[in-house]
């Protein structure tokens, strides 16, 4: 399941979510104080890492990144990392749950959170005070094909 979905993504299906989804981070980099720096960034159900990749190549002459990926699956993960490090690696990578976000209390600037699971109370818990949610869920319509098939008994 995670090498269909790496395929998928890496074959430029999200390109487009992946676009906004940086321009929205970026964006966000841009109205903090330069304090902050470096800007960090939680991927929360990570997957196999394709929006931290997209985000940090988009963020390449930006200013410096703190990347990290987080997933309950640890074939995601390995995944994840297996692929960063074909590259220089731009990201960090953890297995975990995020009922139980293992990053202290405010230190994120902002939370992705890609068609997962979210758990609002972790994420307002992790994120700096003015830090940044985006949240991506799927529509009404998304997989209705395969909720109209009827399978045989």
């Amino acid at each position: 399941m995670v090498a269909a979905r790496q395929r998928f993504l890496n074959a430029g299906h999200y390109q487009p979510i992946a676009e906004a989804v940086s321009h929205a981070v970026l964006g966000h980099i841009e109205t903090q104080a330069t304090e902050s720096l470096p800007f960090s960034c939680l991927d929360a159900g990570c997957g196999e890492g394709y929006y931290l990749r997209q985000l940090a190549h988009a963020a390449a002459t930006s200013p410096s990144l703190s990347l990290l990926g987080l997933d309950i699956s640890k074939w995601a993960v390995l995944a994840a990392a297996k692929q960063d490090a074909k590259q220089a690696p731009l990201s960090s990578w953890a297995v975990g749950s995020n009922a139980h976000l293992p990053v202290q209390t405010g230190t994120l600037d902002s939370v992705l959170c890609m068609f997962g699971f979210p758990v609002a109370s972790e994420f307002a818990r992790v994120l700096k005070t003015g830090g940044a949610l985006l949240k991506v869920e799927a529509g009404p319509n998304h997989l209705r094909e395969l909720r109209r098939l009827s399978i045989p008994r």
